[in-house]
């Protein structure tokens, strides 16, 4: 817990910054490779079918690229590196959330809204939605724990 806390609370410090300066620096070539991403995204996570997951190297690759194109236009090429090793580092809770949830999650509609406000650079909107975006699977991992407690009582 204390370690994806730790991942969480550094993703919401850097990614998001970054997503906010991605956003005033991105060009044409930048919102293509979003739309592009996002599209390869939803294609694989269409063919995922509903309730719990376990995602495949396929749909971690393809995620990782989505964020990844969110990210890419920020100047700082140190703050994209340590964005990408943070993103690396949650891939396991992430699994695991996937793998715990109860309840049917449309991750390709909070990609799209995700991707929509960042072309209509209502940055503001982006941002927040990307820090729920990032706090979910916190949150989905706690409350898989905290299952996993109470059925061993």
């Amino acid at each position: 817990r204390e370690d994806l806390a730790d991942i969480t609370h550094m993703r919401l410090l850097v990614d998001v910054t970054a997503l906010r300066e991605s956003m005033q620096h991105g060009d044409d070539a930048w919102e293509a490779a979003i739309v592009a991403a996002a599209h390869r995204l939803a294609k694989v996570e269409s063919q995922l079918g509903e309730g719990p997951k376990v995602l495949n190297e396929v749909w971690s690759g393809l995620h990782r690229d989505y964020h990844l194109a969110l990210l890419a236009a920020c100047p700082s090429q140190r703050q994209r590196a340590v964005c990408a090793s943070l993103f690396d580092q949650a891939e396991r809770y992430r699994r695991y959330s996937a793998r715990h949830r109860l309840a049917h999650h449309n991750k390709s509609k909070e990609h799209r809204r995700l991707m929509d406000a960042v072309l209509k650079r209502d940055s503001d909107t982006a941002c927040v939605l990307l820090a729920e975006h990032i706090r979910s699977t916190q949150a989905n991992v706690e409350a898989a724990l905290l299952r996993l407690e109470v059925s061993q009582r």
